[in-house]
């Protein structure tokens, strides 16, 4: 019998092409790290048109209202980065500097957008409301003027990458430095021979130097940062200059350089001094500032800015802060190794212990800005004392400093564009209104400031008499 022909096998279709790009664990959670970035992007853009819309339109407006409500969206948009950090910590199969890296990132662009919106609120119409001195005041705007022109938008986005370029040449400086130190105290520690034991306490000896030279060398870099990181030009000589450095040496401190900051690309509303009084070259300490700040405060407020900076330098507040920032980093790093030497424990769940590492470095890095900072909370306080007690500031004059300072800064609403008006909202500015309180009641301990000796204070008290 014969055999029915059997059909040829059809040849076998050949398997679709896997997306492994969309498969892939980094691509995957680099995805996941967009979304938010893109959601902060789109609403930034609307945030903006919306300000442009109000733009002089808005009688109510309130730039720390604004700026607030952007803050709290940069809060937001911290919060909802951290929680991915977070979860990723369960991803076996990513690699750790991965997430931590994607995490800077977003930061760093969600900070560039709330920066440029607090620049746009900043330069709006109104924001401050401080004529310059001896120009004309119109009761029906207030007070107010004409803002500069506003930056462009090629302007504010260089302005933020140049911010976090910096910022991030700083850490990394002071990193490196850290790292340095330590590498050679293993190199000692091996080329010596050491026992393990000593040698750890070589490496810990070579890691408490690294955190002090690296801080030292971040105090004596500022001014060179500062000048590349703000738009800034050399005050050129003239009577303005003349003014500034004789203020330095009525004090008796080095005569630092003077940098005016443009305020039409970045909001500058302070005098600051910065590097070490021993500085040179590169290193030599600078004073920034703008013209703005120059015009608007008075002379005597002018000087009483200056011999302000010229009191940290007399009391060694930045060697003070230099040490307070190296013995917390000491502290923090020895809360960071506890905190790594527990993620170590074989029976600790392993998300728990990739959070206690990443948190160990958080505390590294943090732990000694915070101390710092406190620090110069109150060491502000003992200057403006020093500043009025010891080198002759008049006492009015710093306090319509102050208030000057938190008004053109935004932190401060006042209802006029006169310092009596503005200081009639000083009880409701809380922290303000508390240095000024302790200012004033050192000061009348010492015998140099009694209240009834004031004129403008008891003008005020006798026309809200009048009112009552």
């Amino acid at each position: 019998m014969a055999s029915l022909p059997t059909e040829a096998a059809a040849p076998p279709v050949p398997p679709l092409p896997e997306l492994q790009w969309a498969t892939h664990p980094h691509l995957a959670f680099a995805a996941i790290v967009a979304i938010p970035v893109v959601a902060f992007a789109l609403w930034a853009q609307y945030a903006q048109g919306d300000l442009e819309i109000r733009k002089g339109k808005d009688q109510d407006w309130d730039a720390d209202r604004e700026v607030g409500r952007v803050r709290v969206m940069g809060i937001f948009g911290l919060a909802v980065q951290a929680v991915i950090y977070v979860a990723s910590f369960g991803l076996s199969d990513v690699n750790r500097l991965l997430p931590f890296s994607l995490f800077l990132t977003a930061l760093t662009v969600q900070n560039i957008f709330c920066a440029k919106l607090e620049a746009l609120i900043r330069s709006r119409p109104g924001s401050h409301r401080l004529a310059p001195r001896g120009s004309p005041r119109s009761e029906s705007e207030g007070g107010s003027v004409p803002a500069p022109d506003r930056p462009s938008e090629t302007q504010l986005l260089g302005l933020g990458f140049r911010i976090m370029g910096w910022m991030l040449t700083s850490v990394l400086v002071y990193l490196g430095v850290i790292q340095l130190f330590v590498r050679v105290a293993l190199a000692a520690a091996k080329a010596t021979g050491l026992e393990e034991s000593t040698g750890n306490l070589l490496a810990l000896s070579g890691l408490a130097l690294g955190i002090f030279a690296g801080l030292a060398l971040s105090f004596a870099l500022a001014p060179f940062y500062l000048r590349r990181i703000l738009p800034v030009k050399r005050l050129e000589p003239g009577v303005l200059l003349e003014r500034l450095e004789k203020c330095f040496s009525e004090a008796k401190v080095p005569v630092p350089s003077f940098w005016m900051v443009d305020t039409r690309i970045a909001a500058w509303s302070q005098v600051l001094y910065s590097g070490f009084p021993s500085g040179r070259g590169p290193f030599r300490p600078s004073v920034f500032l703008s013209q703005p700040l120059t015009e608007k405060l008075g002379e005597q407020e002018l000087r009483a800015a200056l011999l302000r900076e010229a009191a940290h330098v007399r009391l060694k507040h930045f060697r003070n802060r230099l040490w307070v920032g190296f013995l917390a980093g000491a502290g923090c790093i020895a809360i960071a190794g506890v905190m790594i030497l527990s993620a170590q424990d074989p029976a600790l769940d392993p998300a728990l212990a990739s959070f206690l590492r990443a948190m160990a470095v958080l505390v590294t890095l943090a732990g000694p800005f915070l101390s710092v900072r406190a620090l110069v909370r109150r060491q502000e306080e003992i200057a403006d004392l020093h500043a009025v007690a010891e080198l002759g500031a008049d006492v009015e004059s710093l306090v319509g400093l102050l208030v000057k300072l938190e008004i053109l800064s935004g932190r401060l609403s006042g209802p006029g564009d006169s310092v009596r008006k503005s200081r009639e909202t000083v009880a409701s500015a809380g922290a303000l209104a508390h240095r000024i309180g302790r200012l004033r009641l050192a000061l009348e301990s010492r015998g140099l400031w009694k209240p009834e000796a004031n004129p403008a204070q008891t003008e005020v008290q006798n026309r809200d008499d009048d009112v009552a």
